[in-house]
């Protein structure tokens, strides 16, 4: 058990660590740690709580290191964005946990697709909630929502440049070497444990 907690920890570790290397924008693997942690950890609080603190240090390190705001500015957090994007952590927490007694690809496939909708829909719907580009009424909420979906344009090219591939993609990716690596690993410790007695 023991174990098995140590792996989980070292891959949602190094996993965070890739949000400080460049790379496209929401190619990240956020919810592929929320998913993982819920589906591994036995503790409910601590399925919750890990993957909440991996995504709010991580944010904090790359508001400090990326773009160059003060280790003390923690004003991100008051934001309805951030609002938007916590809560679309605990629904994927939530995926995780339905996950978390039927882990087999098509399972953890249409998690991760469903992680990126999540996180997609809730906080494009904080950025709307109240902001005056957008009228406040169902046809600004889907202007918000058009809005987002090509917004990710940047310097690794126009493919690179939406929802599918950064969103999606980057879910799939990270998901998919997360839960394939856990299974690797745990499976390749269990043998060798087989193997000493």
């Amino acid at each position: 058990m023991k174990n098995k907690f140590f792996i989980i920890i070292t891959l949602i570790s190094v996993a965070a660590l890739t949000r400080l290397l460049p790379h496209p924008w929401n190619f990240t693997p956020l919810a592929g740690i929320t998913l993982m942690s819920a589906s591994f950890i036995n503790i409910r609080w601590k399925s919750f709580l890990l993957p909440l603190l991996v995504w709010m240090v991580s944010d904090h390190l790359v508001n400090t290191i990326i773009y160059n705001k003060s280790l003390i500015d923690f004003s991100y957090f008051m934001s309805s964005t951030a609002l938007g994007v916590y809560i679309s952590m605990a629904l994927i927490w939530l995926i995780g946990n339905w996950l978390r007694t039927n882990v087999k690809i098509s399972t953890v496939f249409a998690a991760s697709l469903s992680s990126s909708l999540i996180f997609f829909i809730v906080s494009n719907t904080f950025v709307f909630i109240g902001n005056s580009l957008y009228s406040q009424d169902i046809n600004g909420w889907l202007q918000c929502l058009a809005m987002g979906i090509p917004f990710y344009k940047n310097e690794f090219g126009l493919f690179f440049g939406s929802f599918f591939f950064n969103g999606v993609m980057g879910d799939l990716f990270y998901t998919g070497l997360l839960f394939g690596t856990y299974s690797l690993w745990v499976n390749k410790s269990l043998s060798m444990n087989k193997a000493r007695f």
